[in-house]
């Protein structure tokens, strides 16, 4: 026990002394992450694109760049497949933890009707993969101002199936106050 005590204390003190390794910080086309997560936030467009690019490339290990990411899916200068990319590695690559805020981000875009229906189109499926965790605010969705988002709420809920059955009251409520179209 006590050998096992000195061992330890000694591998820590060389450690301090000598400087312990560090994990070297992951590159994509030459660039550590460091670089890639700065030019995320860069005026051109171009730079942007390329730079979540990297950043899906390298993965959990750039677990930082989340908050950019979020502000690229809400960035009009990029096209939807870049923007869509941007959420889904935020989601898939760095686990994003799916939540209220993250889903009320999704909404927001597929209720914007200042935004390209492929844009929507694309929130509003990434909201149906999310499925009943999502339910508040597809159902949210059918009690909106704007037709459209009823309708493409009342789509959701039923590309859902049983796995929207909690919406079925939200829904039936939305037929009776505005007829049978929502």
């Amino acid at each position: 026990m006590n050998r096992f005590l000195v061992l330890f204390l000694c591998v820590g003190l060389l450690c301090v002394l000598t400087g312990c390794p560090q994990k070297e910080e992951a590159t994509y086309q030459g660039k550590p992450t460091s670089e890639w997560m700065k030019l995320l936030k860069d005026k051109d467009p171009e730079v942007r694109k390329l730079a979540i690019v990297a950043v899906r490339a390298i993965g959990p290990e750039a677990k930082e760049a989340i908050p950019h990411l979020l502000e690229a899916f809400k960035d009009p200068e990029l096209d939807v497949d870049i923007r869509t990319a941007a959420f889904s590695t935020a989601v898939d690559k760095l686990g994003l933890q799916q939540n209220t805020a993250s889903d009320q981000l999704l909404f927001d875009v597929f209720k914007d009707s200042d935004e390209a229906e492929r844009m929507r189109t694309a929130a509003g499926w990434m909201l149906q993969q999310r499925a009943e965790k999502a339910l508040p605010i597809i159902i949210q969705g059918l009690k909106d101002t704007d037709a459209h988002t009823r309708r493409w709420s009342a789509e959701l809920l039923g590309n859902l199936g049983p796995k929207a059955k909690g919406g079925v009251p939200a829904l039936i409520e939305v037929i009776k106050l505005r007829g049978v179209s929502p």
